[in-house]
């Protein structure tokens, strides 16, 4: 029982794996980089695929996002969900935020229009994607001076609102 016990207790006081449950909120004593100030930027373990996929499957706000875009009259474009996370130095994401939405003509585009009319839902829109990157896998964390340091991600899903996507 006591061997039991001891076990348990060890698992919880890794850092990893208590890492999980305690990091609700950003930690003060944290360095936090944006991508463009560090060497190797943040990575889905994956791949940027699976991780587009990853999205895609556990975003639950489809239906509501589609139906507000059809009835304002945005369709035959790209609508594109922004949100940001940070990828702490041991691959874990935490303090996910809903940032906007936007809506472009073309997939590749840098540049996309807010639509202001999803600002009256960013709480909704907040709580899915805090969901959504709940049980996002590891990342492959940031690398600075050769150090892994948390970063700010900003990335986005998108996909079309029309009968057939452009080519």
């Amino acid at each position: 029982m006591k061997i039991i016990l001891c076990i348990v207790y060890l698992l919880f006081s890794l850092e990893i794996i208590a890492q999980r449950t305690l990091h609700k909120k950003v930690q003060p004593n944290t360095l936090i980089f944006e991508t463009r100030f560090v060497q190797i930027s943040p990575a889905f373990a994956l791949g940027p695929d699976s991780c587009n996929r990853f999205y895609f499957e556990h975003f639950k706000g489809f239906d509501s996002l589609l139906a507000t875009a059809v009835y304002r009259g945005d369709t035959a474009k790209y609508v594109r969900v922004y949100f940001s996370f940070i990828v702490d130095k041991h691959g874990l994401v935490y303090d996910t935020h809903f940032l906007r939405i936007a809506s472009t003509q073309y997939a590749k585009s840098a540049g996309a229009k807010v639509l202001n009319y999803f600002f009256e839902n960013r709480h909704y829109y907040g709580k899915i994607i805090q969901q959504m990157l709940l049980d996002i896998p590891l990342w492959k964390p940031a690398i600075r001076n050769g150090i892994t340091v948390a970063c700010r991600v900003e990335d986005y899903l998108q996909f079309w609102i029309g009968l057939s996507a452009p080519k």
